[in-house]
Formats: C-alpha cells, structure tokens, sequence
C-alpha cells in the first residue's frame, strides 16, 4: 500500500478560546519512529487525545492505512490498529502486572467472544492467547521476573515499561508513546531505546513525545516541532535542532547573533 500510514489534515482543536491545535498537518511513513516535541502547552498531549478518540476534532481529518478514522471511539481506534501509552501511567493499582496486561487485553475482545467467555472451546482459546501474548509482552519490556509482583511496588520507570506493555498486548500498528523517558536513568533509557527500535524492525510504527531532546534526537529519524498548536518545524533531527524558529520557541528569545 502506498502513502504514508497515518495522516492528519487540518486538524483543529479548540477549548473555549483556546485554540489548542491549529490547522495541523502530519504524516508519518510505515516503520518511521516520528518524534513530536515542542514546550509544554504547545499541544502535544491533546494531539494524541485527538487521534485515539478521546476528544472529537473541531476540523480536520484524522486518516489510518487511508481510511478516516475522524471521530472514533477510542476502542474503536484501538480496534483499528492504534495504540498509546499515558504521560501519567493509567494503571489498575490493586492488581499484578501480569494481570493489568491481562486487562488490556480483554477490553479490545470483541463482545460477542465475552459473551461466550465461560462455553465454549473458542473462548478457551483465546484465553490463552490472551495469556501468551501478556507474557510476550512483559518479556519484551523487560518485566516477566516481575508478573506477579503488584503494581505498587513497581518503580516509576517500570511502570512506564508496564504501560507500554499493555499497549503492546493490542498489537498494534501504530503506537503512540507519551512521555515514556520520563523519569528514567540514562541507562534505563537506553534501554527503552532498543526496545522501541525492535518494534520498529518488527513492523511497528511510532510517534514518541518526550522532553528528553538528547535521547530524541539520537531516536527519531524525523521530528515535528508544536508550539500554541501550530507546527513550527518538521524535519531530520539536526534541522529542527538548528532551526531559529525551535529555538526561539523553546527559550522564549531570537537565537543570539554569532
């Protein structure tokens, strides 16, 4: 197929008088690992919130393997092939981590399966596909020593490594990751770095927000910069890097004359 694997065109959010996202346009390449970066408030979160239905857009179209996906509910996208993780893990404290991939799991089966949930050899099943793909994906991320162990005790880096399980478990296409550097060693990110580049060989696409620029910048293969909503910058690392207009945008002031 060809084209890019997920596009947006003039996609536009506003709250009250705010106008989070501007006229935005994004496309993002099979397999690309997409950086979106910009300071806080410039409207990286409500994007992802755009795309994975949690808010409906003013205007614009949100498209996925060239269909519209405008509007969705957000199991439905899922359903669709989109995935995300949350800048503050969404969690379910009183369970396991094996159990909370478990869940994640379970609210993408289709209805008609968990109405037959306790019959029938098919629903047998896909129990256990369910139970193989969590521990597929606890593996993956570094946490299947830990899949009994509950969720509270786990540190604020392993539960971002838990969030993106649970993502994983949906197997999607495109994954959405917000934040997931946020508050890791340098040597826990270089490890969530090999993860993410192995779900991209693994035919993974993904769109990474984060404020770690060092790690971004040595990730991405390209980058689109936001600020007040409007992309003010798209392009290989080193451009944006170098751009006037980034920079003014993250410390506030023109780049000094050299």
């Amino acid at each position: 197929m060809s084209g890019p694997l997920f596009e947006v065109r003039g996609l536009t959010k506003r709250f009250g008088g705010v106008l989070a996202i501007d006229a935005l346009d994004l496309a993002i390449p099979r397999q690309e690992i997409h950086a979106l970066i910009g300071p806080n408030g410039a409207g990286k979160t409500t994007f992802i919130n755009l795309v994975t239905g949690v808010y409906r857009p003013d205007a614009g179209d949100i498209r996925f393997e060239d269909k519209s996906i405008t509007g969705l509910r957000a199991s439905r996208v899922t359903a669709a092939g989109i995935a995300r993780t949350f800048q503050h893990p969404a969690l379910f404290e009183g369970l396991s981590v094996f159990d909370n991939v478990m869940l994640a799991a379970y609210a993408h089966t289709p209805r008609r399966l968990l109405r037959d949930v306790m019959a029938s050899a098919s629903s047998r099943r896909t129990e256990h596909e369910h139970q193989q793909s969590a521990r597929e994906s606890l593996k993956f991320v570094g946490l299947a020593a830990k899949a009994a162990t509950a969720v509270t005790s786990l540190t604020p880096a392993e539960r971002r490594l838990l969030e993106m399980a649970r993502a994983m478990v949906t197997r999607p296409r495109l994954l959405l990751l917000d934040e997931p550097f946020a508050g890791m060693t340098l040597e826990e990110a270089r490890g969530l770095v090999m993860r993410v580049r192995e779900l991209r060989q693994a035919g993974v696409t993904l769109l990474v927000i984060d404020h770690n620029m060092r790690v971004l910048m040595k990730l991405a293969d390209r980058v689109t910069v936001l600020s007040f909503g409007r992309k003010i910058a798209e392009g290989a690392p080193l451009a944006v890097q170098a751009s006037d207009a980034v920079v003014n945008a993250y410390l506030g002031r023109p780049r000094a004359a050299a």
